[in-house]
């Protein structure tokens, strides 16, 4: 088996998704990825007049991976992958591509025959290929250049300072809360977003890292009355038509995720005519059944808390070990979810912090979080941002205060491998991830 590190890129399209197919690709019918550096956003290179079109960022990391294939081998199963995924043989030179697969190094060999040239001919002129080649094989030592590859790749002329993408290729996912509700607990004053700034505001949290955006139309804090599923409905349709049109576009980075925040079975028969849905995130389960038979078979993900009723009504009992008490919860209701007919891995768990909870039993819950994840075998969200009960010290702050706070426990949570954090603010949470 040998060292072998390969750059991808893409411009076209869903960039992220493009370079994580590429990556489980790659697995499949090269060898075993040791390592995924982190995903650089830079320029392209572009020829001498070339098209304005051809002028779109790219998204550029590397990945080591350990291969029985030899150099020319290796090449042949590069361009099928490449193939794969929409990428057209015959493209123009240095055009945009759906992805870019590039031999950056073979170990220290020096390789060349009409096709192809290890390492990479272009390796010492481009900071976005040596530098992730570097976060991946850091003692890797280029077989035509004696120097110090750390000091060089701070020399390389011409070539724009690296910026970090906003996204990491694995790890936990950002889902953004969008309230359409002016009366949630955590708003602190926040407008709803007017219709006319709906698309541009989703186009922001999207680059700033979100990689689900939930949608709800009705507050869940303590003494608000509920609102009917019709009234709901006439709140969510006009944005959600908006998100409709925007997945559809094809001008964002990745395939967003869209998650509509309702216990109604009603609304969510409406919600899935629009096909940017793909998440159903019910905090009650009080019509279940209802909502399971319309989700059932489909490519549709299905949340489900811990919770013993509204907001600041029943807690667990102050004796309890509430580690244990979730996990028995959540293992009664995902039989129950599966007998119905859902698959296992649809599933995902809010652990539903500030529902049912004291302070004391919320930070152990997020204190346990990797225990309850490896219980249930499923996949894990947490629902802290804002939330007093997990950051005391902030409850009667700001909500910028409260956020930072919020990123701060996210960091804690990254480490746990919590699947999905529903968060207030996107930027926060993203420096979390790359920290």
């Amino acid at each position: 088996m040998c060292e072998v590190v390969l750059g991808l890129g893409s411009n076209v399209g869903h960039k992220l998704s493009n370079l994580r197919q590429a990556v489980d690709w790659i697995a499949k019918r090269i060898g075993q990825v040791q390592k995924i550096s982190p995903i650089y956003q830079t320029k392209a290179l572009l020829p001498a007049n070339a098209p304005l079109s051809w002028d779109i960022d790219y998204y550029n990391l590397a990945v080591l991976v350990q291969t029985d294939l030899a150099p020319d081998a290796l090449l042949s199963e590069i361009k099928r992958i490449e193939t794969t995924l929409g990428r057209d043989p015959e493209h123009a030179f240095w055009s945009p591509r759906e992805i870019d697969i590039d031999i950056l190094c073979y170990e220290d060999l020096s390789y060349q025959n009409e096709y192809l040239t290890i390492p990479h001919k272009e390796l010492l002129k481009r900071n976005f290929a040596l530098k992730p080649l570097l976060d991946v094989y850091p003692c890797w030592r280029h077989p035509q250049y004696s120097g110090d590859l750390y000091q060089y790749i701070k020399n390389i002329k011409k070539m724009p300072m690296l910026e970090l993408a906003p996204f990491t290729l694995a790890g936990s996912q950002i889902m953004v809360i969008v309230n359409l509700s002016s009366d949630s607990f955590s708003q602190q004053g926040e407008e709803v977003i007017p219709l006319e700034q709906f698309e541009q505001y989703i186009i922001e949290l999207v680059n700033e890292g979100a990689e689900v955006i939930d949608l709800g139309a009705e507050s869940t804090k303590p003494g608000v009355k509920p609102i009917t599923a019709e009234v709901y409905w006439q709140r969510l349709k006009p944005y959600l038509e908006i998100v409709e049109s925007l997945v559809n576009a094809h001008v964002l980075p990745l395939d967003l995720k869209v998650s509509i925040d309702t216990y109604h079975a009603e609304v969510v028969a409406k919600a899935l005519n629009y096909s940017c849905v793909n998440i159903i995130n019910d905090i009650y389960g009080v019509e279940v059944k209802s909502i399971v038979a319309l989700i059932k078979g489909k490519m549709i993900d299905y949340v489900f808390m811990h919770q013993l009723g509204v907001a600041g009504g029943k807690y667990l009992a102050s004796d309890s070990d509430p580690v244990s008490e979730v996990i028995a919860f959540a293992k009664e209701k995902i039989q129950i979810l599966l007998d119905t007919g859902i698959r296992k891995e649809r599933l995902i768990f809010d652990i539903g912090i500030g529902f049912g909870k004291t302070a004391y039993q919320a930070q152990q819950l997020l204190d346990g979080v990797a225990e309850i994840k490896e219980s249930l075998g499923i996949k894990i969200l947490v629902g802290h941002s804002r939330k007093s009960s997990v950051m005391p010290y902030v409850a009667t702050k700001d909500n910028a205060e409260k956020d930072l706070a919020t990123a701060m426990i996210s960091r804690d949570l990254i480490k746990k491998g919590v699947d999905y954090l529903r968060v207030h603010n996107v930027r926060l949470t993203a420096i979390a991830k790359h920290i």
